[in-house]
């Protein structure tokens, strides 16, 4: 309820004329410090001491709670807070007189603050009281609270008393209504809560006291919450004023992403429209969401070859533009009311590197991420690999002080390790399924140009950190020679990673977030290896710890179990959670098999629309550079490509779903998913002088061999020359790729404005060009499609044009400049006189030239 003062008497004085009127039962020391006292009234309660209420000791309150300087009321989750008239008549409520209220809820079980049904006023009020010498609190914090029943209108200003009101007089209100939450002052922060059924407004905002634009102690809060629409009430009515002349406030009070109930947003003041619930006043708004549904941001994290780069700068990396594993995920996602980089975030990494390394990059993008959405906490939903960068930062001595996880989900996991990974770290083999196969060619090619050989063992080792953090950190090693299993890690190639987020001291971290693990197994079948029955090995530098018997041959020492054809079911179930979740699913499938498991379980609801949009990859065209050559791929049909555009093909028509590491990379690779049997063209063009290879592979999975994969592969070997491109044919078939050659295509010239205007003025010398006019008609129109591609240039960079508007000014331009070179094209072709023949056609291939260059 508002007040228009508040008055503070010594103790002793409440003492003296307080008279006691009974309460439901008493709060005055309802779990708070052991060395301080709360006082309590008949209508007051006095909060001086850090005060927890929990669903064992509040219900009905009948008061007015006074939380004062330097104290702390902590409300745990699923309390319900109703209040109450006193037996004076007097309304119970909140009042955070310059202490701190923190209210922490979940989505399971929500706080609720609200009124008896009987009676109404306002619920929660906000003061700031400065006093010298105090120390400064942290924000009050309100998370998954449900704000309801409460606010009031009035016929009139009537009394409003004091809780001395048998002694001092009456005072009498300015208005006629109460809100919900009154503002007035103090550091609040509201998030994922819910206002609904309060009369006239939910949160209104009195900013009487605030200083100027340097002030910190007054700010509000209200991000990812909801105003439901009931009636012509408002969300939020705001009145803020400042002390310095000319200063703004909107930016002490921040509306973001909330729900209005309408997907049209707030009706704001001066809107004719009626959309969603009112707001007015000074404030600042950024985004509205477009459902009601409130979820925390969520962060994908992918596992090994799940990010990958597509230039040579440094984090330039994206998420799986090879496999396509996680695209159904997303969209999925984007279907159920989430929106890329608002609330749903993806984190590419470097897969080759440690996971404690890259554990300390999520660190860094949840704190980006928790600063964009202003939400205090984040889900992560992790596939493989994945799933082990969050665990470590989880269990990490870091997390304590964080604690800004909500969920964790798990997809396929390998939590002990995987016995697949032996076979990679001790030898460099064991690329069997569709997605070892692209490993291996990727993974070939940048040991060569990294080293000059294309050993992956010796790769993998100095490159692949990760790769040793994937061993298994169980026995699965059995000794043929004694046909005894050895006991782990004696003679194992060891993993101390995962050693230690196994151990039980961190593992009881994970109590600290909602853990929800699932895990692929394909039905009725054993098509996992689960351990490895070794020999000594005969090879040299390879299978330091033994060699599964008959390895390459009869492969019998290899054994299967139950699993997702890549993690034993021993490992990816072996760890205890909140929830474990088993799918009929292989190992790349589950982000795409659990998406509704994913999204209902971080949602609480189930109500998740499936999407399966992308198909999955049954083959994979790729093609590996062994330089010195940048290279282009021409589809069949000769209009899409991938590629550096060196045949100047349209940008637009790029093969759907391809990949290309980009020209500035040192590691050129591209890959093609579901390729067509048909002839895809190559094109190639020297970057230097020398040998060069090209190696094309067709990757399949084996329909007889579940888990399995058949490769075709050739190479396109020749002699490259700086700047000499060639074309070559590449027919794949299902089960052949036959490479055919045609004539190289000698360098072509460099042509830009500049050096056109450079050759006309040559031609004129040489009087090729007979006459100045004609001269003068080609170097002003050279200049005029200059100055228009400059424009261009800059109405594509300027970051402050809309959308549609910077659509339509490059629509004009683009048209504009593509004309300017059809006119002097078609200028030089009819023109019979001002020419020489033997120039004319060089002049119209330069301006092709030239227009492929801007």
């Amino acid at each position: 309820m508002r007040k228009q003062k508040k008055i503070r008497i010594n103790r002793f004085l409440l003492l003296c004329f307080f008279v006691t009127l009974g309460t439901f039962f008493s709060l005055s020391n309802v779990r708070a410090d052991d060395e301080c006292e709360n006082d309590e009234y008949d209508s007051d309660l006095y909060i001086y001491c850090d005060t927890i209420w929990s669903k064992d000791n509040i219900s009905n309150i009948n008061k007015i709670v006074h939380i004062e300087t330097g104290a702390t009321l902590v409300v745990e989750k699923g309390v319900q807070i109703k209040f109450g008239k006193d037996s004076g008549g007097r309304y119970g409520y909140l009042s955070v007189d310059g202490g701190r209220l923190v209210a922490n809820g979940t989505q399971e079980e929500p706080i609720e603050i609200t009124y008896d049904p009987e009676h109404k006023g306002s619920l929660i009020e906000f003061h700031r009281y400065d006093l010298e010498g105090t120390p400064s609190l942290p924000p009050s914090f309100l998370r998954y609270v449900k704000i309801y029943g409460g606010g009031a209108i009035y016929d009139d200003g009537g009394a409003q008393h004091s809780f001395l009101w048998n002694i001092i007089p009456p005072v009498y209100a300015e208005t006629k209504s109460n809100p919900a939450v009154l503002y007035i002052g103090g550091k609040v922060h509201f998030e994922n809560c819910s206002f609904y059924d309060n009369e006239y407004t939910d949160v209104e905002v009195q900013y009487n006291e605030f200083n100027s634009s340097t002030d910190t102690n007054n700010y509000l809060e209200i991000v990812n919450s909801n105003f439901e629409k009931s009636g012509d009430s408002y969300a939020v009515r705001s009145e803020m004023k400042c002390k310095d002349p000319g200063y703004s406030c909107r930016e002490k009070l921040l509306l973001k992403d909330d729900w209005y109930g309408s997907p049209l947003g707030p009706t704001e003041d001066g809107n004719m429209l009626t959309e969603g619930k009112k707001i007015s006043g000074t404030y600042e708004q950024d985004l509205f969401r477009s459902t009601d549904t409130i979820v925390d941001p969520v962060i994908i994290i992918p596992g090994i070859m799940g990010s990958a780069s597509k230039t040579a700068l440094v984090g330039d990396l994206v998420l799986d533009p090879i496999l396509h594993i996680y695209d159904n995920l997303i969209l999925s996602f984007e279907k159920n009311g989430y929106r890329k980089n608002k609330n749903l975030f993806e984190f590419p990494y470097e897969w080759r590197d440690s996971n404690i390394q890259t554990s300390n990059l999520l660190k860094q993008k949840i704190d980006v991420v928790k600063e964009d959405t202003k939400v205090s906490k984040v889900d992560l939903v992790a596939h493989s690999m994945g799933g082990l960068v969050a665990r470590y930062y989880i269990e990490s001595s870091a997390y304590d002080q964080r604690n800004d996880l909500n969920h964790l989900i798990t997809l396929g996991t390998p939590h002990h390790g995987a016995p697949e990974d032996y076979l990679k770290w001790e030898a460099g083999e064991g690329f069997e399924d569709p997605i070892g196969k692209v490993e291996k060619a990727y993974f070939s090619m940048e040991a060569f140009h990294a080293t000059g050989s294309t050993n992956l063992k010796n790769y993998i080792q100095s490159r692949v950190k990760s790769a040793q953090e994937l061993l298994p950190d169980y026995a699965y090693l059995k000794d043929l020679s004694s046909e005894n299993m050895r006991d782990y890690p004696n003679n194992y190639p060891r993993n101390t990673f995962l050693e230690l987020i196994n151990s039980a001291d961190k593992l009881s971290n994970l109590k600290k977030v909602n853990f929800t693990n699932i895990v692929g197994k394909i039905n009725s079948l054993e098509d996992t290896i689960k351990k490895l029955e070794v020999v000594d090995s005969n090879e040299n530098n390879k299978w330091e710890h033994g060699m599964p018997d008959g390895y390459g041959k009869t492969n019998i020492g290899i054994k299967y179990g139950a699993g997702d054809e890549t993690v034993p079911l021993e490992s990816s179930k072996g760890i205890g959670s909140d929830e474990q979740i088993e799918l009929n699913s292989t190992h790349s499938d589950l982000p795409t098999e659990a998406q509704c498991n994913v999204i209902n379980k971080l949602k609480g609801k189930d109500d998740c629309r499936p999407v399966n949009d992308v198909a999955r990859i049954a083959h994979i065209l790729t093609f590996g550079v062994f330089s010195p050559i940048d290279i282009q791929i021409i589809a069949p049909d000769g209009v899409h490509w991938v590629g550096k555009n060196i045949k100047k093909l349209k940008d637009e028509n790029q093969i759907e779903g391809s990949f290309y590491t980009g020209s500035d990379t040192a590691n050129e690779f591209v890959t093609i998913p579901n390729p067509e049997n048909k002839k895809y063209t190559i094109v190639t063009e020297g970057t230097g002088d020398g040998e060069y290879t090209v190696e094309v592979s067709k990757i399949s999975e084996d329909e007889n061999n579940p888990g399995r994969a058949t490769e075709v592969t050739a190479d396109i070997t020749g002699t490259a020359t700086t700047g000499q491109i060639e074309e070559k044919t590449a027919n794949v078939s299902a089960d052949k790729i036959t490479i055919e050659n045609t004539e190289a295509t000698p360098p072509e010239k460099e042509m830009t404005p500049t050096l056109f205007r450079a050759e006309v003025e040559k031609y004129y010398k040489e009087n090729l060009i007979k006459n100045k006019s004609a001269k003068n008609i080609l170097l002003s129109g050279m200049k005029l499609i200059e100055d228009e591609n400059n424009f261009l240039k800059m109405i594509k960079a300027n970051p402050f044009l809309d959308k549609r508007t910077k659509k339509i000014l490059i629509t004009i331009l683009e048209r504009g400049i593509a004309n300017q070179f059809k006119s002097l094209a078609k200028l030089i072709d009819k023109d019979k006189k001002s020419y020489d023949p033997t120039i004319k056609n060089v002049l119209i291939k330069d301006l092709k030239l030239v227009e492929g260059s801007l």
